[in-house]
């Protein structure tokens, strides 16, 4: 078992060039399918040092629609020049959404435990595509 809190859906991981792997999840056990995080290990998922959300829909337009900005099943792929991570999910159950990310952007994680970062209901909104999205 990771420390990771589950919403009962699903999870992905990756093992990186260097050692590490990452895992995509929805940061939280309330069963919402968002913040999609992503979080970095050094020891295989006993611990997490870096820890930042991909996506967090608190905020965002569909949310007030009622769709609840669901960005769940995740998938990571390493990208050929081993330096990225092409990250996909369904985005409100309706279409498909993609980042690329680098990896040095995992490593700007704010460090916190896991269950110091799950979501918190209405808190500030944000997300970042980690440069790109599409």
């Amino acid at each position: 078992a990771t420390p990771l809190p589950s919403n009962n859906s699903s999870v992905a991981a990756l093992a990186l060039p260097d050692g590490r792997c990452v895992v995509a999840f929805n940061n939280t056990a309330t069963g919402a399918r968002w913040p999609l995080t992503l979080a970095v290990s050094s020891d295989w998922g006993e611990t997490f040092d870096r820890v930042r959300d991909l996506v967090d829909t608190t905020g965002y337009e569909h949310v007030r629609h009622g769709l609840y900005g669901e960005h769940s099943y995740p998938t990571l792929l390493m990208h050929p020049n081993g330096t990225q991570i092409d990250v996909a999910w369904t985005h409100c159950r309706s279409t498909v959404k993609h980042a690329r990310i680098d990896i040095a952007w995992l490593a700007g994680g704010d460090g916190l435990s896991v269950g110091d970062f799950r979501h918190r209901a209405g808190g500030a909104g944000g997300g970042g595509g980690g440069g790109g999205g599409g």
